[in-house]
């Protein structure tokens, strides 16, 4: 199927100049491939969520029949998984059953190989409820049996390296309290801690950066919604004070959604009523490149009055904004991208094409990709977009040396991922070393054009310790160090 690109519908608003959207004049050099349908079954499916990791690409959903048969253990939260960056999926899996799950869908965090899937538990009868966990050390080949954390409900997760974060929140003596299970074994054991200067929520993201921990949450002020920020630099056992990211003005600002990166910038986006009424509203974000210290004002990302549920994205100077749009007689899937770090946008494009019931948004930006899910009339459908550096802008947008990044997760176990950029064609190797300076493995040696490059190295055969990897050039050699710790 071939996409339909529309301009973007400008509507002439009397806001401040920081209100103001600025657009980049071209469509950001993305090739948007045809739609794929993920799932493939009797069932309703609904509530995707994509997450990719370098070219592996996991997808979870929710299934039930359409007619609301319960307990039905056939059927609950699905996932599927592309190995080759999304150009095809293995058939899904069912990870947990219907009658074993008390929510509608699950959350995935992955650190590099390790997968994790949370979600709400049912255990022994309807009336009790807990926190299950997943979790896969191969990318999702395979999964260990369920794990219960407690007797709470959970309501985000996220990883930094080898540590997991859950927040939780529960009732003790008629009142919501907050709290979080944290791991930093990759999983292995847990400790649970509570924390009661945060107020319980309903509604939270999660987002580590390399100096912080990052969490939004939906909160009643007054007769509207507000969302409030909240930072810890212990990396969850001491949080900062409610920071308000929307402004208070009696509108609901909901549907937040977050996401960070490892430079420290973090995106907020949420759908904002003060520029619509009913549910629908606006799509705006706020924006931080200091790890949350400071927020930049308000801008539009969408101007269509009628969008609801987004999502957002981030790869380096890559955000991603999808949205779903509520037409009235049917619902359109969205999506802007900024290639600058949100300072402006390229025009909309509606990745749905055929446009009847389709909602639940999800987007993933990894290794030059943009990963888009949604569901559209009882089904979950997939499409990707590919970057096309072709401008002259985008050309000179390479650096002049070449470059080696740090790898990432560092410490891993067994798969880490390694970032160069070559300015200028070259014949390149790169090669890992023990503590010995003794030559364990190639991971490249060819001749490469100039670009920006990924290489992923599985140590599953080596033993714990450190290594080097060598960047070398006809020109130029790099080294850094990495740990792999099992």
């Amino acid at each position: 199927m071939s996409i339909r690109s529309i301009g973007v519908l400008l509507l002439i608003l009397v806001l401040p100049p920081s209100f103001r959207l600025v657009a980049q004049t071209d469509s950001c050099s993305i090739a948007w491939e045809p739609i794929q349908q993920i799932s493939h079954d009797s069932v309703y499916s609904y509530v995707p969520q994509v997450l990719a990791v370098g070219d592996t690409v996991h997808m979870i959903w929710w299934g039930t029949y359409t007619t609301g048969v319960v307990g039905d253990s056939g059927k609950g939260i699905q996932y599927s998984r592309s190995t080759d960056g999304g150009q095809t999926f293995l058939p899904e899996r069912q990870l947990v059953t219907l009658d074993s799950s008390r929510g509608t869908t699950g959350c995935l965090a992955a650190s590099g190989s390790y997968l994790y899937m949370m979600y709400l538990a049912l255990v022994d009868s309807p009336a009790y409820s807990n926190t299950g966990l997943l979790r896969s050390t191969d990318a999702g080949l395979t999964w260990e049996p369920r794990r219960l954390l407690g007797d709470i409900s959970p309501r985000a997760i996220t990883t930094k390296d080898s540590n997991v974060y859950i927040y939780f929140f529960y009732v003790e003596n008629n009142f919501a309290r907050s709290g979080f299970y944290m791991s930093h074994d990759y999983g292995v054991t847990w400790d649970s801690i509570h924390v009661p200067a945060i107020r319980a929520s309903d509604l939270v993201q999660l987002v580590s950066t390399p100096m912080a921990l990052h969490m939004t949450r939906r909160r009643a002020v007054g007769s509207g919604l507000e969302v409030f920020y909240n930072r810890s630099f212990d990396f969850g056992y001491t949080w900062t004070h409610d920071d308000t990211l929307s402004s208070v003005d009696g509108f609901n600002s909901q549907a937040a959604r977050f996401a960070g990166e490892k430079n420290g910038n973090l995106y907020l986006v949420w759908n904002d009523q003060k520029y619509g009424g009913g549910f629908s509203g606006t799509i705006v974000m706020r924006r931080s490149t200091d790890e949350g210290l400071t927020w930049l004002p308000e801008q539009i990302v969408s101007q269509l009055a009628t969008a609801v549920f987004c999502d957002v994205a981030v790869e380096g100077s890559t955000v991603a904004v999808t949205w779903d749009n509520d037409l009235g007689t049917f619902d359109a899937i969205r999506i802007k991208l900024s290639q600058n770090y949100g300072e402006s946008w390229c025009q909309m494009v509606d990745a749905s094409v055929d446009t009847s019931h389709a909602g639940d948004p999800s987007v993933s930006v990894d290794n030059g990709r943009i990963n888009l899910t949604w569901s559209q009339s009882g089904e979950v459908f997939y499409r990707r977009g590919l970057f096309q550096p072709t401008s002259v802008k985008e050309q000179h947008s390479l650096p002049s040396v070449m470059t080696l990044e740090p790898n990432y997760p560092n410490p891993f176990n067994p798969v880490t991922v390694i970032r160069y950029t070559l300015p200028a064609a070259s014949y390149v190797t790169m090669k890992v070393y023990s503590l010995l300076g003794e030559e364990v493995a190639t991971l490249l040696s060819e001749n490469k054009a100039p670009g920006k490059y990924q290489i992923e190295w599985d140590a599953g055969n080596y033993p714990s310790g450190v290594y080097f990897y060598r960047l070398q050039s006809e020109k130029q050699t790099l080294t850094k160090k990495m740990l792999l710790l099992r």
